[in-house]
């Protein structure tokens, strides 16, 4: 609907409040604010290792997702110091292969509508 009529829409919570960038290997790993659940812990670890295939930092997959979709206009992120900013800055610089994005989409961890770039 956005799209259609060419609004605009700001992401946020790329991260997903944590397991995007910690990925599932940790205590207590955290997902929309609460513990997350078992699917989406082994759903990020399944995520985890295609970007150890690639070599993507997961965070930087998951941030470069965001914008992947032609109405997201802009992205929303927290920081709470310099260095976080400077992670994230190196996360999009990032350079991704489409073939990445590819291998998501085949393995069925991304819609298949957000396998190829929003240009």
């Amino acid at each position: 609907m956005a799209q259609e009529r060419g609004i605009g829409v700001i992401a946020a919570t790329a991260f997903n409040s944590g397991i995007l960038v910690t990925g599932a290997d940790v205590a207590n790993p955290v997902c929309h604010y609460r513990p997350a659940t078992p699917e989406e812990v082994q759903r990020t670890k399944e995520i985890s290792r295609v970007c150890d295939q690639f070599g993507v930092p997961l965070a930087a997959a998951a941030l470069q997702f965001a914008l992947r979709h032609p109405v997201v206009s802009s992205l929303v992120t927290g920081f709470g110091s310099a260095q976080e900013v400077r992670e994230c800055t190196a996360w999009m610089a990032h350079e991704i292969s489409p073939r990445f994005w590819e291998q998501l989409g085949e393995q069925g961890l991304i819609h298949p509508s957000m396998v190829t770039n929003r240009e």
